[in-house]
């Protein structure tokens, strides 16, 4: 099979597809695996269907078809990158809530009962930037 690298298609996505394998980027299943995410089988999401991509997709499709298979807007991957980028804009902003002692004014936010509490120290628990206190 002609590597698709080199093939001459003119599909945009096996062309993109093989610019982030020929580049070297990790596979949406590799960072899956780092996250400590379900992996969704490269075969199984394989839409080109050049076997280079059936060891490995690109990040953004997992994510895409992650959420498609847990029929939510993002799955484990895509929460993981979301809430990991939010936590690092506000630890890089130095007048941010994570360096201005904020403490929300809870008569502000009315919870519905069902709705678990949400903390910026659980999220940055949940994102790996600081350790889980009891």
């Amino acid at each position: 099979m002609a590597d698709p690298v080199y093939n001459g298609t003119g599909d945009l996505i096996a062309r993109d597809f093989a610019r982030g394998n020929y580049d070297g980027l990790a596979s949406g299943q590799a960072i899956g695996q780092a996250l400590g995410c379900h992996v969704i089988s490269a075969p199984s999401i394989n839409p080109t269907h050049d076997a280079v991509f059936n060891s490995g997709t690109p990040l953004i499709y997992c994510v895409l078809a992650e959420a498609e298979k847990a029929r939510q807007t993002l799955g484990c991957v895509g929460q993981s990158i979301v809430a990991q980028i939010f936590i690092q804009v506000l630890w890089d902003t130095p007048n941010s809530i994570l360096h201005t002692n904020f403490r929300p004014n809870p008569g502000l936010v009315k919870l519905a009962p069902e709705t678990p509490k949400f903390s910026f120290g659980a999220l940055r628990a949940d994102t790996g930037l600081a350790p889980r206190s009891g």
